[in-house]
């Protein structure tokens, strides 16, 4: 028996499988959306976030269909690791601050340029979670929220300690 790619079709990649030389059949594999991700991106939309971006190295016929399931509008597909740096850089560039959410030795890169860099801990690499600067206990993206707030308060903490520190004195 031998099975091989065929193409990627409304989001699931097809492969063909035949014993001696004979299709017998064909299999749709896609990944599924993780649970909760949709309410997690309107947490992320009520905390303020204003663009949201789908980077992934998936064909952009699955990155699509995932962002159409979420509500994202912005997708860029088939990134490579320097890929997915540039954007970051380009958001930056932009005056954007960026958080990344990330698992993967691809995502590395982009992990420790981004402002905030989130690795989700469970099934993460070892270089995204040693890069990034937060890791997160699990794949549960419902705590990425609590980061993101977490993030502001110590910005803002931070950002008064001069200003305290000069009545002070």
């Amino acid at each position: 028996m031998t099975s091989g790619l065929l193409t990627s079709i409304g989001g699931e990649t097809v492969i063909c499988i035949a014993h001696d030389d004979e299709l017998i059949g064909l299999l749709g594999v896609s990944d599924a959306v993780r649970a909760g991700a949709g309410a997690v991106i309107q947490q992320l939309r009520d905390l303020g976030v204003s663009r949201l971006v789908l980077l992934t190295g998936d064909a952009p016929e699955t990155a699509q269909v995932v962002a159409d399931t979420l509500g994202i509008a912005e997708v860029h597909a088939h990134a490579l690791p320097e890929g997915k740096l540039q954007l970051i850089r380009d958001l930056q560039a932009e005056g954007h601050t960026v958080a990344m959410v990330g698992d993967g030795t691809n995502d590395a890169p982009a992990l420790a340029r981004a402002d905030v860099g989130i690795a989700m801990g469970a099934h993460s690499s070892h270089v995204a979670l040693e890069t990034a600067d937060i890791a997160l206990p699990g794949d549960d993206l419902r705590q990425v929220p609590a980061v993101v707030e977490l993030s502001r308060t110590d910005e803002d903490m931070l950002m008064a300690a001069p200003l305290e520190d000069r009545r002070v004195q």
